[in-house]
């Protein structure tokens, strides 16, 4: 299990206090490992892919995020009742592997991970998903169903003591320590989720809604999520090929929560970081690109004359580029 994950915006509890959890497993050829498909451009180079077919942890069946590698999906019952079993209290990325809310996850493991968190009330979770419109109406339909069964094959000593511990029921829907994440990588991702997104808010008043602008392909303009979001967490994508944020989104990001008393966490600036650099001409000289707000690049000329706002940028790496916005780091996370 990915104790101490690096992933910050976990550290609800202090420094290396986060965690992972993925009970959502896929199995191929007698190796572990995880499946998803990818439909969002914000997925096209997903790290969980990547981990999952070069297995650098020993770990990963090999198979890309596809169609196909959905017939490969279990419930991992080694690590369902991971949770439980750790005391300290942490906050857990679900299925960080994965998506909750894919049509390749069956009802019944959906249910059992949800039982789980529901014991595990020494913890916070997070759950994120880019299947807005799924997960949004498999809220809606359990919003009157608070006590969850799971199945007989599934419990283990720990889940039967919690489960008597809390006499059989996990409470009110959703429990109070579950924040409901959603990944929003650009504008027309976060046009199509508003609808969606209003109706959740409406039907659940005091639910902890995050939004993960990461990776923040383009500036995304957020009015009328000023009701709906709880946590705005914002950041550039990082890996061998990511694209470059521009300086506007990560500053608009934070504006705009800040305006709206919102806990903002910047997570990175990823691979690339704003850049001075002397006049040149053409797309890329010497690691320096130049960027506009939508993500596109420009030109030196762009930048030189003030075109569309386009920026200078060097790749510099994720660790050097680092996460401070005018030298603030922005860290911030909800009351839960």
């Amino acid at each position: 299990m990915g104790d101490k994950t690096k992933i910050e915006w976990t550290n609800f509890f202090g420094q290396n206090s986060g965690a992972t959890w993925n009970p959502i497993a896929a199995f191929h050829k007698g190796k572990r490992g995880w499946a998803c498909v990818k439909i969002d451009p914000a997925c096209r180079h997903c790290y969980a892919q990547q981990i999952n077919q070069t297995r650098p942890f020993g770990m990963g069946t090999g198979l890309p995020y596809d169609v196909e590698s959905m017939s490969k999906v279990e419930l991992d019952l080694v690590n369902l009742d991971q949770p439980i079993r750790w005391g300290k209290p942490r906050g857990i990325f679900v299925a960080s592997m994965t998506d909750l809310f894919g049509n390749f996850v069956p009802e019944e493991y959906r249910r059992a991970i949800f039982v789980i968190m529901g014991f595990a009330q020494q913890h916070i979770f997070i759950t994120l998903t880019k299947r807005i419109p799924e997960m949004v109406t498999w809220y809606l339909d359990q919003s009157h169903k608070p006590d969850f069964e799971i199945p007989q094959e599934y419990v283990t000593p720990a889940i039967l003591k919690a489960w008597k511990k809390r006499n059989g029921a996990i409470g009110l829907f959703p429990d109070s320590n579950i924040i409901v994440g959603i990944s929003i990588g650009n504008q027309t991702s976060a046009d199509k989720a508003l609808p969606y997104m209003k109706l959740l808010r409406q039907n659940y008043k005091n639910m902890k809604i995050m939004v993960s602008n990461e990776p923040a392909l383009e500036t995304v303009d957020f009015t009328g999520w000023e009701e709906i979001i709880s946590w705005l967490v914002t950041g550039g994508e990082s890996g061998r090929d990511a694209r470059p944020m521009h300086p506007h989104t990560a500053y608009a990001s934070r504006d705009w929560a800040l305006k709206n008393n919102i806990p903002f966490f910047f997570k990175q600036w990823g691979e690339y970081v704003p850049c001075s650099t002397k006049l040149v001409h053409g797309i890329k000289y010497d690691g320096v690109i130049f960027v506009k707000p939508d993500g596109s690049l420009g030109t030196g000329d762009d930048w030189f004359y003030g075109k569309e706002n386009t920026i200078p940028m060097d790749k510099v790496g994720k660790k050097q580029a680092g996460h401070l916005l005018d030298g603030i780091a922005y860290q911030q996370f909800p009351k839960v």
